[in-house]
Parts: structure tokens; sequence; C-alpha cells
């Protein structure tokens, strides 16, 4: 089915790629790396390297509107999936880019609803939707996941955070995964621990390009264009703060000098806020596929899920949910395909889900 994009809705996405995404400050290496967990890197060869990157983002969106894929079972348009992948690794968009960015997705992927795996197994054995549990749209949290192992990490977490007071955490590797599952599990383990109200974590990027500006007080420099002019402004609203600083680009010797005199800065002006107020303020430093900074909580990430225990897992959760045992069978043979790879894992758990919902469409 054709998309219904129109050219206003390409202009009204470019402004928001050129100026509010990762993207405005990207190179052409930028752009294939993040076209390339969505399986959209080959178009990238369509393009020239030296093609200015104002005019391969402007390009690319028609081009990627014409791509098809399929994911499991069902077939997505190009655009979509990395529209969606943008919103879930971007820290720069903000509520309103989102939902601009989810009307155009909707439009992109015309509301013929899912042929998922329950409308599969409907017409694979000719009975009634009404006698397959679940077709309507099982009520699975899509949050579930982000609950599943991670053992060693929160333990460390857990240990590590008190009932008030600063505390930093170091971690390193994918972008996707770290926000999509490390960072969501920390923020819902702080929020679980303390049974009290946390605000909407602030995200930060830092570049290399960032350094011409000089590297003293970069991370300051960066709040103040959220608003914080002061590290105290961050503490407005009641509650818990989580900070996640991502390192982009910067190398390693760098950031680190960055990191320890930022965190000087802050165990002196945040201490008022949170000592006897029974208020935390945490840090995550977030090094894009570089090690963990040194100097702060370390973080392991797991390398891979343990498949069998994985499997069990994800079994009794659809279970509870009184799916179909056919269909069961067949989301875990799609787990079992990745044999415990991190993020082909966890983004086929996201998909699966998504399908039971009845939130993922496809095309005659």
């Amino acid at each position: 089915m054709d998309s219904l994009l129109t050219p206003e809705d390409f202009v009204a996405l470019h402004n928001i790629l050129l100026h509010k995404t990762l993207l405005k400050t990207a190179d052409f290496e930028t752009i294939h790396s993040l076209l390339e967990p969505c399986g959209l890197s080959d178009v990238c060869s369509t393009f020239s390297p030296s093609t200015p990157v104002i005019n391969v983002i402007i390009q690319l969106c028609p081009k990627l509107s014409k791509i098809y894929i399929t994911h499991g079972i069902v077939r997505r348009v190009g655009l979509a999936i990395f529209l969606d992948y943008l919103c879930q690794i971007d820290p720069y968009l903000t509520h309103e880019d989102v939902e601009c960015i989810q009307c155009i997705i909707t439009k992109c992927e015309p509301k013929t609803r899912s042929e998922s795996l329950l409308s599969r197994y409907h017409h694979e054995r000719s009975i009634s939707p009404s006698m397959l549990p679940g077709f309507q749209g099982a009520k699975i949290d899509r949050n579930a996941i982000i609950r599943f192992d991670l053992e060693s990490i929160t333990r460390t977490f857990e240990d590590t955070i008190k009932y008030e007071g600063t505390f930093a955490f170091s971690i390193g590797g994918d972008a996707w995964i770290l926000k999509s599952y490390i960072i969501e599990r920390l923020l819902w383990q702080l929020k679980n621990k303390m049974y009290r109200q946390c605000e909407r974590p602030i995200h930060l990027s830092l570049y290399n390009a960032d350094l011409t500006q000089g590297a003293h007080q970069i991370i300051e420099r960066k709040l103040e264009e959220q608003g914080y002019a002061q590290l105290g402004d961050m503490f407005y609203d009641p509650g818990d703060i989580m900070l996640i600083i991502w390192n982009r680009d910067i190398p390693q010797d760098h950031m680190q000098i960055i990191a320890r005199s930022f965190w000087e800065n802050v165990e002196i002006q945040i201490s008022p806020f949170v000592q006897n107020k029974s208020r935390c303020f945490v840090t995550i430093w977030a090094n894009i596929n570089q090690q963990p900074l040194e100097d702060f909580t370390l973080l392991s990430l797991p390398e891979r899920f343990e498949v069998y225990e994985l499997k069990q897992w994800f079994q009794a959760q659809l279970r509870k949910h009184g799916l179909d045992e056919t269909v069961i069978q067949d989301c875990l043979e799609r787990l079992a395909r990745h044999h415990g790879d991190l993020i082909g894992t966890y983004q086929e758990m996201q998909g699966i889900i998504d399908e039971l919902k009845g939130e993922i469409l496809s095309y005659e």
C-alpha cells in the first residue's frame, strides 16, 4: 500500500531531522551508523560520500519511504523503522517532536491492521478471531522486558544507591541497547527502590566538535542549553534526578578529564539540594562504543542473553496472558534464532510484543 506522506510532511520531517536530532551534527559515517541497526545501511551506497550531509538527509527520507523490510513476519516501511529507532535513541527530541514523528510514521504505514502472529494463525487454522486467545491485542506490558536479567548491573546499582546523596555510574556499549534497555531498567530500579517521585531523566550528548568551544564546563554549557543555568536548577521540581551523559565520540582520555572536573563541581554544588532532603542525584556516564570511564561505579554490560533461561522467562510471560501455545512456540523460535545476541534478541522481544498487541502494521 502506498504511503500517504505529502510534500509538506517531508518538509516538517526534514526540519526536525536537520535541526532537532543527532543528524544536526552528523557526518556521512554517523548517518551510516544510525541506519545500520535498522537494516537500512545499504541505502548509503546510493550516495557519494562527498555529497553534502544536508542533501543526504533531504534525499534519504523519500528513499526510505519506498523501501520495505520484513521483520519477523511483518513487512514495514524503511522510513518508519528508521524514525522509530531515532525516537528511541535520540536525546535531543522533545515530546512534541516525537508526537510529530509518530504522526508521520502513521502516514507511512496506513492503517491496514497487522497480519501479525495472531492473525496469521487465524488464517492458517481457519478459526474465528474470538476463538483465539489474545487476538484482540494481548495486554502485555512492553516495559516488562526491561525487568529481565541484568542481575549484575542491578545488584551493583542497588548496593551503591542510598536514600539520599549523589551517585555516579559508568557504562559503555551500543547506544540503542543502553538507552532502550539498560537506562530504562536503572530508572525503573531507582523508582522501585525509593517509592517516591523521580523526574524524567535529563539526557546530554557530548561530541568532539563541542570541544572547539573549550572542554572547560562543557557539561554545564549543555545543561544551560536545556534551561539549567545553574546545576541547582535541576532540582526546581521535587523528586530524584537522573542525568545521563552520552559521550558520542570524544576520545576516552579527554572525556575522563571532563567527567572528573564536572563531578568535582557536582559534589560541591549539588550537596545542599540532597543532604537531609531525602533526594538522590544519579549520573550515568554512557560511553558509546567505548570502554566505561574510570573513577565511577562500573556497570558491566552483559555480552549476551542465556538462551534457555530467556526462553523459560518469556514463555511464562506469554502464558500469563493466555496466548495459544502454537503462537508461544513461534515466538520462542524467533528468539532462539539470535543465539542470545544482546541487541538482536532484545529487538526481537520488542517486536514480538508489539505484534501481539496489534501495534505493528503490515501490507498486502
